[in-house]
């Protein structure tokens, strides 16, 4: 046998618990025994309570280590952050965060606060704040201010943590820390979000630019990759690191293109900017580039003419090289002064330029109407061209000449 009794910690016999002592006895052959203290919700937010059950006077053995034991009673009423983050701009006057008791109290609760040093440090980028946040009874949620800093340099976005402890009268729950992001002023960006560039060039090039200039150098990484070009064949990959001296805003990346020698239409290809030091990225931080093709489909000339008692007009399409390639183009017609139906049958298609050709032809069927009217015209598109781009004309106009 040995005896047990209850004593308080922070936890209170009567309010929190039941005060319980007793024997507990281990009948021959046993090892183990259990013993249950009664537990009392008394309907305050207390926080976590604790209270101890010790073991004495054993008979017929003796008392080994532990002999005590300490119960701790987690509260269910906590107190949190609203969330677990906050941003604000650098040129806001201060952060404010919410804290929040999960239950309104019959008595006061408080909890300590203090923040801590992210990227962000005190003293240039926020004011060093602690305190304590007092939940009067029925309060559920109060705010912290704390104070931000311009330092005047570009730094980049930046965080600090405020932290929550020594909770009174309630429990500490999650999340108890929240990181507040400064977000910088200080950008970089490319000068836009497009650029295009000859398939003939030798390269491209893009501005970045720095929105203010610094005091200290700044820098940032950039990198290609693949859209529709395909780096190796296209353009070559590039990567690097553009710095800003101090005072400088605008500097030039230079990507190198490559000519293949397939006809290929336009291509595109994006740069994009990452991981900044001493300044913030910005929008555009993504360039596209577009390889304006120099193969080119056309109309062999702007405008046609047949007579009216043809049974069809002929268009030429060109390919300005031979490929290695199939090229294709869509083609439509429609009314300019000439009806569909009356004047010409309506004609839509895909022109092919098998490997090594250049030269294709379209047929319009004429319609010979019988009818005294003056010439009229009709308008053929070229357009979705694959393998190849579009070049002028890509519209061509057909007059029918009236003969009646």
């Amino acid at each position: 046998t040995v005896e047990y009794a209850t004593s308080d910690g922070t936890a209170t016999a009567g309010s929190d618990y039941t005060t319980s002592t007793g024997t507990v006895t281990f009948d021959p052959g046993q090892t183990s025994k259990t013993i249950s203290i009664p537990l009392l919700e008394d309907g305050l937010l207390e926080g976590n309570e604790t209270f101890t059950v010790s073991l004495s006077s054993p008979s017929n053995a003796g008392l080994g280590t532990p002999a005590t034991a300490t119960v701790t009673i987690n509260a269910n009423d906590t107190i949190t952050f609203s969330a677990s983050t906050l941003s604000v701009g650098e040129n806001a006057a201060a952060a404010t965060l919410t804290v929040r008791l999960n239950a309104a109290s019959a008595q006061s609760v408080t909890v300590e606060y203090a923040t801590g040093d992210g990227t962000a440090t005190a003293g240039s980028d926020y004011t060093t704040s602690t305190g304590t946040v007092t939940f009067d009874p029925g309060q559920t949620s109060k705010t912290i201010s704390i104070p931000l800093l311009e330092d005047g340099l570009l730094e980049g976005n930046e965080t600090f943590t405020v932290s929550l402890s020594s909770p009174s009268n309630a429990g500490l729950g999650t999340p108890a820390t929240a990181t507040v992001t400064i977000n910088a002023n200080d950008t970089i960006t490319f000068s836009a979000s497009t650029y295009s560039v000859g398939e003939n060039a030798a390269a491209a090039a893009l501005t970045v630019r720095l929105n203010a200039a610094s005091a200290q150098p700044v820098t940032v990484e950039y990198a290609t990759s693949n859209g529709t070009a395909t780096a190796g064949s296209d353009y070559t990959t590039s990567t690097g690191t553009v710095t800003f001296d101090p005072g400088q805003t605008s500097k030039t990346i230079s990507i190198p293109l490559l000519e293949d020698g397939l006809l290929e239409g336009n291509e595109t290809f994006t740069v994009s900017l990452s991981s900044p030091n001493n300044a913030g990225l910005g929008t555009p931080a993504t360039a596209t580039v577009t390889i304006n093709a120099n193969d080119t489909i056309t109309f062999s000339a702007s405008t046609y003419s047949v007579q009216e008692s043809a049974t069809s007009a002929t268009l030429t399409v060109r390919l300005n090289a031979a490929s290695a390639q199939p090229v294709t183009v869509e083609y439509a017609t429609s009314n300019g002064t000439a009806t569909a139906g009356s004047d010409y049958t309506t004609s839509t298609g895909t022109v092919t330029f098998d490997p090594g050709q250049t030269s294709k032809t379209i047929s319009v069927p004429i319609i010979n109407d019988t009818t005294d009217e003056p010439n009229e015209t009709v308008t053929i598109t070229l357009s979705n061209p694959a393998n190849a781009a579009l070049g002028s004309p890509g519209v061509a106009t057909l007059t029918i000449v009236d003969n009646d």
